[in-house]
């Protein structure tokens, strides 16, 4: 059998030829890109409404929204420490209409203690910005006889295995705090996971768990309204909006300074172009005075930046996590 050769074209030619084959290539995603958004984006979040996600995750859509001129549907798909809503999210099509409002539980800290997950959180996602940190605080029911750390302390340590502690549910901040809290401390409380912080707290206020450490936006209100009472903040440095609420750190336990964050991420995959037009979108939203009272008012900062500086925020939180996981024994580490 015989192979007639290949005939030349001309240099010219050549380059017309592939110049009109990448520009057809490229159209679909060039098209996706210019008319993005057409059509109604769905933003997950994977816990329940009324939640320190939550509230922060539906000023982003209602901003959103407006600079988009599309509707920003928020699909709230609760349980398994974030895990359910994420892996939805991870396996949808990266075309810029699933995003993820993710966060500590969902980005850092399950991928850190449980290495069997359905999805990878630096290669499943494309970190888009990041909107919010915010504290936590630990909170214990008016009728327990405790009002610092080192009082609560010694209460626990007086009262062995009776004592309640509520979380968002396994893996999540406020769990791996209090376990870590364990651990430091020497006290053996009970651990009671929920599908949400917010829900978690109704038992606490009512007197069948007796404490939490919960993330802010779920405590000021029952704070102010004297339901539960605040021990110490998380934060370095005392909250405005909690100026006799002392810190960790004034109370003696260094180790337990920490925040939650939350941002925008979506599926791996999803074009850099529409990433970038997101990430513009919502770092305006948040420097917006509007945006940042109504974050003030459920107790979260505000906090702006690149894909890439989110992503290096996600890794970081990963690390510490994980840290505190394993020397609580709450998680198995980083996945091997």
């Amino acid at each position: 059998m015989r192979f007639l050769p290949v005939p030349r074209l001309p240099a010219d030619v050549a380059w017309a030829v592939a110049l009109v084959s990448a520009v057809a290539l490229g159209t679909p995603t060039l098209a996706l890109t210019q008319s993005y958004p057409s059509r109604p984006i769905t933003m997950i979040v994977p816990f329940p409404p009324g939640g320190v996600a939550d509230l922060p995750a539906r000023l982003v859509a209602e901003r959103l929204s407006a600079s988009l001129a599309q509707t920003i549907v928020v699909d709230n798909r609760p349980g398994a420490g974030g895990t359910i809503g994420a892996k939805a999210a991870a396996g949808a099509a990266p075309d810029g209409y699933t995003l993820l409002f993710g966060g500590t539980s969902t980005l850092s800290i399950a991928p850190a203690i449980n290495s069997t997950l359905a999805y990878d959180v630096l290669k499943s996602f494309a970190p888009v910005a990041m909107v919010a940190t915010l504290p936590f605080v630990i909170v214990v029911n008016p009728n327990v006889p405790a009002r610092t750390v080192q009082e609560l302390v010694t209460y626990v340590r007086a009262n062995p295995g009776k004592l309640n502690y509520v979380s968002a549910g396994y893996g999540t901040p406020p769990h791996l705090i209090v376990e870590f809290f364990k651990t430091i401390a020497g006290l053996d409380l009970v651990h009671v996971p929920y599908r949400g912080g917010a829900p978690s707290l109704v038992d606490v206020v009512s007197g069948e768990a007796q404490m939490a450490i919960e993330g802010t936006t779920n405590v000021l209100p029952l704070v102010r309204e004297g339901k539960l009472r605040a021990l110490a903040v998380t934060a370095r440095t005392r909250l405005s909006f909690l100026p006799n609420v002392p810190t960790v750190l004034e109370a003696g336990f260094e180790q337990l300074v920490s925040e939650s964050f939350g941002g925008i991420v979506s599926p791996a995959g999803t074009p850099v172009t529409i990433v970038k037009k997101l990430n513009e979108q919502i770092n305006a939203a948040v420097r917006t005075p509007v945006f940042k009272a109504r974050l003030a008012e459920i107790g979260a900062e505000p906090r702006i930046g690149t894909p890439d500086e989110f992503k290096g925020l996600i890794a970081t939180e990963f690390h510490m996590w994980a840290e505190m996981a394993t020397a609580s024994g709450a998680g198995a580490g980083p996945p091997r």
